[in-house]
């Protein structure tokens, strides 16, 4: 007599047709795109994939029709009736974030002055991380009340100089019109096109925030930072920084680009590199030597300014 055959195991997150919860690549950026990256009910770019026609457990393939974009607020109004399915495929046709033009999200940062890592580049204390220009690209705030959060404040641009991501006061915004932005717990990865990641965020609440890739330009500049690697700045003018394991402490500015040249670690009280050399921009004449006036115009000597990191 033979043995019945053994019945097929089946996964926790496996539905009775076999589907698991894990959404193909190509559909879950589809769905982020048509839902403008949030939450088709409020605009919170902290969402979950929602099957909500049909339901999860009556689903037999990952139908990008039948899947949106809900944050946890709206799901759980949703699975305990308070939202229904109906609303949620009217909110699909015209997602909030389309008539906003972004989605949202706050940075939790905490009410102490918040370490930031750029690459290897940390700062600790610091009120502007980027200036290029004149313009902050990337500033903490002191908190506007008493025992109030530390305020975050930054500008990631395309080539041609349209926003990708603002940070305002702690809350992130994503303009939907411009790359595509993908959240996994507390990491956002910013992508220009498939394939081409540009920025990655990461969150470690409560004090401290780990840009642990930019890939960046703005107004002619270019800034590359990674975890591991040298950072590599270019102006317009064609100066140059590359360092390593820069860390400043209490600094006024950490990477300044103006009309002047190219300036590391501005106005710190204290600080330390690994490696690093800054080179000027090709110009005609001899090489400047140790003690002939720096070309970033300080007045200081270049052995004691930008010749200092070579």
């Amino acid at each position: 007599m033979n043995e019945p055959e053994p019945a097929a195991i089946k996964r926790s997150d496996e539905n009775e047709y076999g589907l698991t919860r894990d959404i193909p690549n190509d559909v879950a950026r589809q769905v982020r795109q048509r839902d403008g990256f949030g939450c088709v009910i409020c605009g919170s770019a902290f969402y979950t994939y929602d099957h909500f026609d049909p339901e999860f457990v009556d689903a037999e393939k990952h139908d990008l029709h039948g899947i949106c974009l809900l944050c946890g607020t709206c799901h759980r109004r949703k699975t305990s009736g308070l939202l229904s399915t109906e609303s949620v495929k009217e909110a699909v046709l015209h997602p909030k974030c389309k008539e906003t033009g972004f989605s949202w999200g706050a940075l939790d940062v905490g009410n102490e002055h918040p370490e930031i890592i750029l690459g290897s580049f940390t700062a600790y204390k610091i009120k502007v991380l980027i200036e290029i220009y004149g313009e902050e690209i990337f500033s903490v705030l002191p908190p506007e009340n008493p025992g109030g959060p530390y305020r975050i404040n930054a500008l990631l641009t395309d080539p041609d100089g349209k926003p990708i991501l603002k940070i305002i006061e702690n809350e992130w915004r994503h303009h939907r019109r411009t790359g595509d932005v993908e959240l996994v717990g507390p990491r956002m990865t910013v992508r220009r096109n498939l394939g081409e990641i540009i920025m990655i965020l990461r969150s470690e609440p409560p004090h401290r925030l780990v840009v642990a890739r930019l890939q960046m330009q703005h107004r002619g500049t270019t800034i590359q930072a990674q975890d591991g690697r040298d950072i590599i700045v270019r102006t317009a003018e064609g100066a140059e920084f590359k360092g390593y394991g820069y860390r400043g402490e209490e600094c006024a500015v950490g990477i300044r680009v103006s009309t002047s040249g190219l300036a590391i670690g501005v106005g710190c009280k204290g600080g330390s590199i690994s490696s690093g050399s800054i080179r000027a921009p090709e110009a005609p004449g001899a090489r400047l030597g140790r003690n002939a006036a720096c070309w970033c115009r300080s007045g200081l000597k270049y052995k004691r300014c930008h010749g200092r990191l070579v």
